[in-house]
């Protein structure tokens, strides 16, 4: 089993902010040479998200509900459906490149 619950491998919300960062560190430092973790192509963006979103609410975190937002709104249609290792720096390009080309609300007409 990898990670903290032997499923997805991510932190839960009940660590210690100090314990999830460490694993957000191995996390990244596995990926950054190559080793996957043995569920890293199942765990779907959304699902990392949502743990976010709770870590962070559990935390006090005062931003919660915009963030909610922003991820209900604008990424969950875009990322959602997708597992964590379909998403690449060029996907992640395309998409700002399509939010810039969108005329924003506030210049629409009535």
């Amino acid at each position: 089993m990898d990670g903290w619950n032997g499923k997805r491998g991510v932190a839960p919300a009940t660590a210690t902010k100090g314990r999830r960062e460490a694993f957000v560190r191995r996390k990244l430092s596995e990926h950054s040479v190559g080793l996957p973790s043995p569920n890293s192509d199942k765990a779907a963006v959304k699902e990392l998200i949502e743990d976010i979103l709770l870590c962070n609410q559990n935390d006090g975190n005062k931003s919660v509900a915009d963030d909610k937002s922003v991820w209900r709104n604008h990424l969950q249609p875009f990322f959602g459906h997708l597992s964590s290792v379909q998403v690449s720096s060029e996907l992640i390009d395309r998409y700002i490149s399509h939010r810039k080309s969108q005329v924003p609300r506030s210049e629409k007409p009535p």
